[in-house]
């Protein structure tokens, strides 16, 4: 992948900038007024908070962005359903023990009772 060091960015809040860094998850953006360094996700932060200046780029980085969302998303989705499932087969396991305990606290009664007569 090219390097997007010294690519233009604007921000609606922040103004225009330049990335002065890109680390593997994240981008680092120096913007002109103030000269404030900020920090933000990649490539997630082109498809909301971040437009570069040049328009094939931000296609680029905008639908690269839009894949890594959904596949997070999927990813997301399945750990739920996963985590459901661990909850639905402990609740049955649940059940069988306090079904068991039951049985027991019966059969020990029964069998005190018979003892008594």
């Amino acid at each position: 992948m090219e390097s997007l060091v010294n690519e233009e960015v604007k921000h609606l809040k922040f103004g225009r900038g330049s990335i002065v860094e890109e680390p593997a998850e994240h981008i680092k953006v120096r913007f002109q007024s103030g000269g404030a360094v900020k920090t933000f996700r990649f490539p997630d932060a082109f498809a909301g908070y971040l437009a570069f200046e040049k328009g094939e780029l931000q296609k680029k980085y905008n639908e690269m962005a839009m894949s890594e969302r959904r596949r997070r998303e999927t990813g997301h989705r399945e750990e739920i359903l996963r985590m459901e499932e661990e909850r639905k087969a402990a609740q049955l396991e649940l059940l069988k023990h306090r079904r068991s305990a039951a049985r027991t606290a019966k059969t020990v009664s029964g069998t005190a009772d018979k003892k008594t007569k």
